[in-house]
């Protein structure tokens, strides 16, 4: 049978605008397909999924506890933890972290009578 023209095909609810970063995303369209039909359908991952997850998750934590432990000569030097302590008292102090929270710039460049560019000024009040 030939369709009217003048009916609307999918109701207004059937519509489903879908944006560029919601197309990939599983739960979301299971979200959808749930609030459409009325239905409470869970997301159930393969065990496949599962296990490498486990798997990497665990290989990571074994990497990092051995590291530490490999490390721990080094990590229990006092004068190294004041060094990282002054580090980060010299960049928090500095403006550094000022000028990246609000979009400043690092450096002013300028022109020089010939042309060339130089910079001009550091750390931008």
């Amino acid at each position: 049978m030939k369709r009217d023209q003048d009916a609307d095909f999918y109701r207004t609810e059937d519509v489903w605008f879908i944006k560029k970063d919601d197309t990939h995303e599983t739960q979301v369209q299971l979200d959808f397909i749930n609030k459409r039909l009325n239905h409470q359908v869970g997301l159930k991952l393969p065990l496949t999924t599962v296990l490498m997850k486990n798997v990497i998750l665990f290989t990571v934590l074994t990497g990092v506890i051995t590291l530490v432990i490999k490390l721990r000569p080094v990590l229990i030097d006092p004068n190294l933890w004041w060094l990282i302590s002054l580090m980060g008292y010299i960049v928090c102090t500095s403006g550094f972290i000022y000028s990246e929270l609000h979009g400043m710039p690092m450096f002013r460049f300028e022109k020089d009578q010939y042309g060339n560019l130089f910079v001009g000024e550091y750390f931008m009040k």
